[in-house]
């Protein structure tokens, strides 16, 4: 009898340590979990970019990862985007030393632009801008920057651009920055190369300063990607699902050319039309270059009775309360537009569409990015701050901007993100009340380059890379 109970208690003794020691290992293991993710996620991100866009070396898991937390994510968080969220590839070693110089450290921090700017061009998109920058050393007079992190928009960027009157390298260059790029970035160069655009870059936005991480979102961190990224003198910005009219580049060029106009900002009137029906497969995809079933190749208004594409409409009717500047539309449709008009009051500069001389990004350091709490008051915010420094605003009213109104159309968040997005009442009260009292310098207070030093750079993307090295 003792002899069994003695048995039994060692049993129980050898179950007891075994399950102590998977205890321990459990724990180990999990500490280890959490480590790694706190050290390596939070230091790898910043070393690539979410995809390295060359035919065999995308990898379809982390493709994945960003589809589900991009777009499949929470309502109220799918759209913050954390350093360390950001899954990173590995990075070709041998063609960086060969596409930018090798030499000691010609492989530390590959991705750090002017070592505190990172930003995710791969070593192709490295190459491609000397190449482009080689074959046409003279800047373009107009960089546009096409700022997007929806599906659908390329059909009606492109297809404009490809019917501009003005399209040659000297006059304009087009400037992606798109959070979907990872997904479609190939068959948007491969239409822009069909179309004859002048496409140079199509990259994600840069990762939030470490500060900002938290912030809900990140126009003027997209925003200044793209300007950080153009050659141009003048930079004319475009918002999504925006038809450009035929005669925008022609015309900037033409207004910019003015000496009186070289500290002036351009805006450009806006009409609306409403979506009939969207491709509910299109808009679920990121990859996908339009919502619509077909690509729209024609302005807005042809689709609508009595245009040429009235057959292949998917477009209903124009929203005729909302349109800016009401009368200068009207004077537009009515067939008698007016020119370049200088405003004072009630003054109308959308960046959805609009234009600003670099001269003043120089002058103001750039976009605010700790104004991303919100997506309102980006192009207000810079205007004001213009403002201060002298700065006047034109408008044109002979180049009439067609737009797709998405507002309170259809149940998709993706599609309708703006309708709830608006902090309106918090920066018309605070930073924006502020500026308007003068309450607040004119430069950006969290600026992370020397922006009128950043053009003196030979080559801004290489001069950048050895500035780093030397470092």
């Amino acid at each position: 009898m003792r002899q069994a109970t003695a048995l039994s208690f060692r049993k129980v003794e050898k179950a007891m340590k075994r399950w102590e020691r998977r205890r321990v290992a459990l724990w180990a293991g999990l500490l280890g979990l959490l480590l790694g993710w706190v050290l390596g996620g939070r230091t790898a991100a910043p070393r690539g970019p979410p995809a390295v866009h060359r035919p065999g070396v995308r990898d379809a898991v982390l493709q994945r990862e960003l589809a589900v937390r991009w777009w499949r994510g929470r309502r109220s968080g799918w759209h913050t985007r954390p350093l360390w969220k950001i899954p990173a590839l590995a990075v070709d070693k041998a063609l960086y030393a060969d596409s930018v110089g090798d030499g000691d450290g010609a492989d530390e921090e590959p991705w750090v632009y002017c070592n505190r700017v990172p930003l995710y061009l791969d070593v192709a998109e490295v190459t491609r801008r000397a190449v482009v920058a080689a074959a046409h050393p003279k800047p373009p007079f107009v960089s546009v920057v096409y700022v997007t992190k929806r599906p659908g928009g390329y059909d009606m960027l492109l297809n404009s651009l490809a019917q501009q009157t003005r399209r040659s390298p000297a006059d304009y260059e087009l400037i992606c920055v798109d959070e979907a790029a990872p997904f479609r970035v190939e068959r948007v160069r491969e239409e822009a190369r069909r179309l004859g655009v002048n496409l140079v870059a199509i990259v994600p936005s840069k990762p939030r300063q470490p500060r900002y991480r938290d912030l809900r979102f990140g126009i003027y961190n997209a925003l200044n990607t793209g300007f950080l990224l153009s050659r141009g003198r003048v930079i004319m910005v475009v918002m999504d699902f925006t038809w450009i009219p035929p005669n925008a580049i022609a015309r900037t060029i033409e207004f910019y050319r003015q000496p009186e106009h070289e500290r002036s900002l351009l805006a450009y009137p806006e009409r609306f039309v409403v979506p009939k029906e969207l491709n509910d497969t299109h808009v679920a995809r990121p990859g996908s270059l339009t919502v619509f079933h077909e690509p729209m190749i024609a302005s807005p208004a042809e689709y609508l009775p009595g245009g040429r594409m009235v057959n292949r409409s998917r477009i209903g009717p124009v929203v005729h309360t909302y349109m800016r500047p009401a009368p200068l539309v009207r004077a537009h449709l009515a067939g008698h537009p007016h020119g370049y008009e200088k405003q004072s009051d009630g003054i109308f500069w959308e960046l959805s569409f609009a234009a600003l001389p670099w001269r003043l990004l120089e002058d103001v350091h750039g976009a605010e990015e700790f104004l991303d709490r919100g997506d309102d008051c980006h192009e207000i915010n810079l205007r004001l701050r213009g403002e201060q420094l002298g700065y006047d605003t034109y408008i044109d009213g002979q180049t009439l901007a067609q737009k797709i109104w998405h507002h309170d159309f259809g149940q998709d968040y993706t599609w309708t993100r703006f309708a709830n997005d608006s902090n309106v009442d918090f920066y018309f009260w605070g930073e924006i009340g502020r500026l308007r009292e003068r309450k607040r310098p004119a430069r950006a207070v969290d600026a992370q380059v020397d922006w009128r030093r950043w053009r003196q750079l030979d080559c801004p993307l290489q001069a950048a890379y050895g500035m780093a090295r030397r470092r």
